[in-house]
């Protein structure tokens, strides 16, 4: 299931009916959602293998104090755009809350600025391509 298809004039003239369009569109979303959510937790698994993020306490105690890349459950059953953002690649978010909104904030009297500067920040890390950039504007 890819995709792609959906774009052809083949999945558009199907006989099989709005149902089975809509089906597939579904699934083909979900599996390819799926693969950021493999590729997410293989990046933590990468960060807790090569040491990022963990304590050893003195009594031989070995904790993580790492950041989570993604909470699958919490991106899943968001029900608006801010708890998804909020579950959605989690350091990166932290690193914009931190570097990007929170120098903005207090500093002009734009209530939206600091909000928009950090969008415009993970817009430029995600690259320049311009359907992205409707995503973020």
């Amino acid at each position: 299931m890819t995709p792609k298809y959906t774009y052809t004039p083949e999945f558009v003239n199907d006989e099989r009916g709005y149902l089975f369009k809509m089906g597939y569109i579904v699934l083909s979303a979900q599996q390819q959602i799926f693969t950021y959510y493999c590729a997410f937790c293989f990046l933590e698994t990468i960060n807790i293998a090569s040491g990022i993020g963990v304590i050893i306490k003195v009594e031989k105690v070995v904790t993580y104090n790492g950041v989570p890349s993604i909470k699958v459950l919490g991106a899943e059953s968001a029900y608006d755009m801010q708890g998804f953002i909020q579950n959605w690649n989690m350091s990166i978010g932290i690193w914009l809350k931190h570097y990007v909104y929170f120098r903005l904030d207090g500093q002009t009297s734009k209530r939206w600025l600091p909000s928009f500067a950090a969008f415009m920040v993970s817009a430029l890390l995600h690259g320049v391509m311009p359907r992205l950039w409707y995503f973020y504007v």
